[in-house]
């Protein structure tokens, strides 16, 4: 077993879960995601015009989903546990920050055995940061987290 920093164990599954009120950037946050990963990539399911997906990559040799569904009453259970049945190494999803989306995320994680990374993407009322900069901002820490895991 290789160990990263903080102890971070390279053979554990993981969900990186970007958590957030409504309208902070979730989906916006793990669409960045979705177009800087760099590797053979697939949609698998999309809804709301594209908005929403669930997808998958092979990095390395590592499965990778990316779900964005995170609202309540959403397909994001579903979606995770489909990604977590097929075994993703690293899934990237979203939820709220409490409540049935958090739950579901908690649930599919002890069942299918992945520790939770919770992420908050970064955001702002103030209208003179672009709100899109910290989009991708916010993605490319999750980049680096997944990097670090297929390493």
């Amino acid at each position: 077993m290789v160990k990263g920093p903080a102890s971070f164990v390279i053979d554990d599954k993981v969900i990186i879960c970007v958590c957030g009120r409504h309208d902070v950037g979730k989906t916006q946050t793990n669409n960045e995601v979705w177009d800087k990963l760099d590797c053979p990539k697939k949609k698998l399911e999309i809804r709301c015009k594209g908005r929403e997906f669930k997808g998958y990559g092979h990095c390395k040799d590592i499965k990778v989903g990316v779900e964005t569904f995170g609202d309540p009453g959403s397909l994001q259970r579903k979606w995770l546990e489909d990604l977590a049945k097929d075994n993703y190494k690293i899934i990237v999803a979203a939820s709220r920050t409490h409540g049935e989306t958090v739950d579901n995320v908690k649930e599919i994680a002890q069942q299918y055995g992945y520790k939770i990374i919770w992420f908050t993407p970064l955001c702002t009322d103030e209208q003179s940061i672009n709100w899109i900069d910290l989009k991708d901002f916010s993605a490319d820490v999750i980049i680096e987290l997944i990097k670090k895991h297929i390493i």
